[in-house]
């Protein structure tokens, strides 16, 4: 009875381990860039940002909030660049704005 308790925990710990690896990254974390977005009025305008952000080269995901006029943006080893990144905001009829400075520097 015990080895089977013994057993039971071990592939518990296994399990456990499998499933924080495939929720992690692949080692590093995703780096981000802050923007303010203004403009957007309803759920509509979020998708659209969203979609013109992510068509941008180099981003893995964007996350619009619209009642914090903000959008994130997350990129994995290459950096999008910051001034598409605004142009496809611009494009589309809002505005936006890095949020934090020195990300736009990097």
């Amino acid at each position: 009875m015990k080895t089977l308790i013994v057993e039971l925990i071990a592939l518990a710990i296994v399990a456990a381990v499998i499933i924080l690896l495939a929720c992690s990254k692949t080692g590093s974390e995703a780096k981000v860039i802050d923007l303010k977005v203004s403009g957007m009025t309803c759920n509509k305008c979020v998708e659209r940002v969203t979609k013109a952000l992510e068509s941008v080269p180099n981003v893995d995901t964007a996350k619009v909030d619209l009642e914090a006029d903000r959008a994130v943006v997350e990129y994995g080893p290459d950096r999008p660049d910051v001034d598409k990144l605004l142009e496809a905001v611009k494009v589309i009829g809002y505005e936006a704005e890095v949020i934090d400075q020195s990300e736009a520097a990097r």
